[in-house]
């Protein structure tokens, strides 16, 4: 849902590198990397930046999902965005429920789970693809 590589939701905000290093040493090294990151009322202005020298480099695309309001102007809190947090790869699935920023990660108690049979992996990867090439996806030079 959000990729902030800081601790952004305590009063002193410090950098945190840890999954901004390793995406950055992927492309470096050749492996190709897609982010799909939710664009919505509560995206923090801090995040796209970083986003932005991600999807400069080699090997890395970054896409936006935005989630189209409701009809009738109806407003639902915290709604209309897509909330999932994973990553999948060739042979494993993360799923968890941490937004990527330092803080949740250091800060809070999350669940996560980690996929190892093919047929999960598919199954999630399948997921990815479908948002991926929705029409809510949009490039992010779009």
């Amino acid at each position: 849902m959000d990729y902030i590589p800081a601790m952004c939701y305590i009063p002193e905000k410090t950098y945190w590198d840890d999954i901004d290093r390793h995406i950055r040493n992927a492309s470096f090294r050749g492996v190709s990397v897609r982010l799909l990151i939710s664009n919505w009322t509560h995206s923090m202005p801090l995040m796209w930046p970083y986003l932005h020298s991600l999807a400069a480099l080699d090997n890395v695309e970054v896409k936006t999902y935005v989630v189209p309001p409701l009809p009738d102007n109806i407003v639902v809190p915290f709604s209309r965005v897509e909330h999932t947090k994973y990553m999948v790869t060739e042979k494993a699935a993360f799923v968890d429920t941490s937004n990527w920023t330092g803080d949740y990660f250091t800060n809070t108690v999350g669940m996560s789970l980690t996929l190892s049979s093919p047929s999960a992996v598919s199954r999630v990867t399948a997921a990815f693809e479908r948002d991926w090439y929705s029409q809510y996806a949009f490039s992010f030079t779009d």
